[in-house]
């Protein structure tokens, strides 16, 4: 008959004398078990724990639990081992969030929409299939301003920079009222703060006008360069 065999571990003394990280370990052994293995006709077998033992000085071959684990499993048996399956997931979910972040900069690199949220410097424009991205212009006018507050005038107060910006809008808007536009709400504007630098990334600082800002985000951006290829060396 196959059989799963639960291992569980801590480093510390302190966690093997309080018993809450072992017992936290014994009920998800558990419930792997049922959920995966149980429906499969394997049997539950046993759950051995080492108790304040270091993976990095004892690997499993030489500690106690270790040895008994390795003695009971036989040929087809299953080991569950919560340490492994904690490292799988992390690095899972690392590898998606690069592979979604390396999407999102193909799709801002095609002009394309990026999730469900509108980008900040862009309105969305064609139809359906064959929506891209354009400049919003209005937009980063406003963007522009907002920025200009922050690293020129020292205006660090999100209330005093979203009135700044409700402000601005309403002058840029006042002959477009049909033109798609934001509530700047606090939280809008401090999301707009990463949005200017990303579409600096993006497209440089051709499209800022203001000469004081434009000469600082092309010194960030050398800035940025020459980090960039400090580390690489």
């Amino acid at each position: 008959m196959i059989q799963a065999h639960g291992y569980i571990r801590v480093s510390h003394a302190e966690q093997a004398e309080s018993g809450l990280s072992l017992e936290a370990q014994r009920q998800e052994c558990h419930r792997y078990w049922e959920r995966f293995l149980k429906p499969k006709a394997v049997a539950w077998a046993d759950l051995i724990a080492d108790e304040a033992v270091s993976a990095f000085k004892r690997p499993l071959a030489k500690r106690k639990g270790g040895q008994q684990l390795l003695a009971n499993l036989r040929r087809g048996d299953h080991a569950i081992m919560l340490q492994l399956m904690a490292v799988f997931a992390e690095w899972s979910s690392r590898i998606t969030s690069e592979r979604i972040k390396a999407a999102q900069a193909i799709l801002r690199q095609q002009r394309r929409p990026v999730g469900g949220k509108r980008q900040f410097g862009y309105r969305v424009v064609g139809q359906k299939g064959q929506r891209r991205l354009a400049p919003d212009r209005e937009e980063r006018a406003i963007l522009v301003r907002i920025i200009k507050a922050v690293e020129i005038e020292g205006i660090v107060a999100w209330d005093k920079l979203s009135a700044l910006a409700k402000e601005t809008a309403a002058e840029i808007y006042a002959t477009k009222p049909d033109a798609v536009r934001r509530t700047w709400s606090e939280s809008t504007v401090r999301r707009a703060v990463d949005g200017f630098w990303r579409l600096v990334h993006t497209e440089g600082t051709d499209w800022i006008s203001d000469p004081a800002l434009k000469g600082l985000a092309m010194m960030k951006m050398a800035s940025a360069v020459t980090k960039a290829s400090t580390r690489t060396v």
